[in-house]
Formats: C-alpha cells, structure tokens, sequence
C-alpha cells in the first residue's frame, strides 16, 4: 500500500512537472508571439 502511494506520489510529481513545463514553454510562445506581432 505504501509503496503503491510512493509511486502514485511520483508519477503525480512528474505530471506537475511536465505540466508546468508546458506551460513555460506555451507562456514563452506566447511572449514571442506578442513581441513579433508588436513588431
């Protein structure tokens, strides 16, 4: 059981962490999207 929680506890942690990669990398997108359209 506890074991099962460590691993759901990881894979959760790897989710966030990709989750917010992405969405840096959308949010960076986004900047540079502005920034050419401004231009």
């Amino acid at each position: 059981m506890f074991d099962e929680s460590d691993n759901d506890n990881s894979l959760v942690a790897q989710y966030i962490s990709i989750g917010t990669a992405v969405v840096a990398s959308i949010a960076v997108i986004i900047g540079v999207g502005v920034t050419w359209g401004v231009c």
